[in-house]
């Protein structure tokens, strides 16, 4: 670990820590004012003067939230993600590139405001539809209504929870976590200890691997040649740990600063979901806040900050599986803000998908990992259909077993990309190992719509 990783790692535990004092501060514009402070100061420590990138980002927002609620959060997109490529080009203007956890922070930090502005505007739209909506749909209303002022989008933004690497989470979450009791009903270090369970063995790992084996080694003179084709395709699955087990580390210490905090308590009758918060008997939220009998009886959980799973990830059968474990908060945000918000249904897959990449970095490796996600998953739907459909097949094992190999693989292949970045490093180890997994998933495509086509045939035959 470099001197940058060891400074971030010390921020998110101290920051973890720091939750039990945050969540026992009962003065509630105090409580606002210590968490903004608090995250400018990780802000200055980790980026330094680049710090005032944010600011001129939400300076920005204000500006357009407060111009036209009703059409805030195209304008929003628009100016956060215009900065986004300024903030990653700035060595153009003559301004020195901000230091890699800084980018992590200005992701988040345009996501903040990106999903604020929805959330302005559809709370909006929706009062002045009020009276044609059913008695359910009025209190989803009520809750999700809010009155925002100029400090709110500060405290908001800049809050240190949050504010390094996630996980997203609404401002009717960041206001309930301030206006409600539930943080201090919730056992907090219960359900922190259950996050951090794994993240011993995880942490090991990924340590041991970034010694012995790092991801720079797969860029020298060396590796390609006096290294075989054998070593190549297993320093592939070095990589793919490598970036997995680092992932994990960060999502399960950032979503313990959340829990630890008390942010995301949500009773769990409202049912809540990663990133969006309740999802029913809102009219209950409230009740339950204001009885304190009712208070101590309520079993809380914190499904709203629920970023990753990384036994989900790993051990489930399907890339569509796995993606419902991983940086869920993330997901939500881009299900919400892209793929229902784009105008034409047929390209929602596709503008999800690029906004994913770009908001990830500009270069080729980002790209090509996340698009390529778009023509594995035909794949896999075919050979799901064909063996696991209906749980009935002869050899059931065989074919589970099969279909997460090709998944596991396929997330390792496509790492690479994620990893090296550039269009030489991500060409020259490919080339390296004559894209064998195209090619093989290329077969097996062609295999799984032969399988397809016989049975059909099968099928209209006894039919007949």
């Amino acid at each position: 670990m470099n001197k940058d990783d060891v400074i971030y790692s010390l921020s998110l535990i101290f920051c973890i820590l720091f939750g039990y004092i945050y969540r026992n501060i009962n003065n509630k514009e105090f409580k606002k004012w210590i968490g903004t402070i608090l995250g400018l100061f990780l802000m200055v420590v980790l980026g330094g003067y680049h710090t005032l990138h944010l600011f001129v980002v939400c300076i920005g927002n204000i500006f357009i939230l407060f111009h036209n609620k009703k059409k805030c959060h195209l304008l929003s997109f628009l100016f956060s993600f215009t900065y986004l490529l300024f903030f990653r080009t700035t060595v153009y203007f003559g301004i020195p590139y901000p230091p890699a956890h800084m980018n992590m922070i200005q992701m988040m930090f345009t996501l903040k405001m990106v999903g604020l502005a929805l959330d302005l505007e559809n709370c909006t739209l929706a009062m002045g539809d009020y009276d044609n909506k059913t008695d359910e749909q009025k209190a989803e209303i009520i809750y999700s209504y809010f009155n925002l002022t100029v400090a709110d989008v500060f405290h908001y933004s800049l809050n240190y929870i949050g504010i390094v690497t996630g996980p997203y989470f609404r401002y009717r979450t960041f206001l309930d976590y301030i206006d409600l009791p539930f943080s201090k009903y919730a056992n907090c270090e219960k359900h922190t200890l259950k996050k951090l369970r794994i993240f011993p063995l995880i942490a090991v790992i990924f340590l041991f691997l970034s010694y012995y084996w790092p991801i720079s080694y797969c860029t020298t003179e060396e590796f390609f040649q006096h290294r075989s084709w054998s070593y190549r395709f297993w320093y592939m699955w070095v990589i793919f740990y490598f970036y997995r087990m680092r992932i994990y580390c960060g999502l399960i210490l950032t979503e313990c600063i959340c829990i630890m905090a008390g942010l995301g308590a949500y009773p769990e009758i409202t049912r809540p979901r990663s990133g969006h918060g309740p999802t029913d008997n809102f009219q209950t939220i409230y009740q339950i806040a204001k009885d304190t009998s009712l208070l101590s009886k309520t079993e809380f959980n914190f499904e709203t900050v629920n970023n990753i799973d990384p036994v989900e990830v790993d051990f489930c059968i399907t890339v569509r599986a796995a993606m419902k474990h991983w940086n869920t908060c993330i997901q939500y945000w881009l299900a919400v803000n892209v793929y229902k918000c784009f105008p034409y249904k047929k390209f929602r897959t596709f503008a999800t998908l690029f906004v994913s990449a770009y908001w990830h970095g500009l270069y080729l490796g980002h790209y090509v990992c996340i698009w390529s996600m778009a023509f594995y998953l035909p794949i896999e739907d075919l050979y799901v259909n064909l063996y696991l459909k209906d749980n009935s097949e002869p050899y059931l094992k065989f074919w589970k077993w099969f279909i997460w190999y090709m998944k596991m693989q396929t997330f390792g292949y496509l790492c690479v990309a994620m990893q090296l970045l550039t269009y030489e490093n991500v060409m020259r180890y490919y080339n390296s190992m004559d894209h064998f997994w195209i090619v093989a998933l290329t077969i097996l495509y062609l295999i799984g719509l032969g399988i397809k086509f016989k049975r059909r045939v099968q099928t209209a035959i006894v039919d007949e």
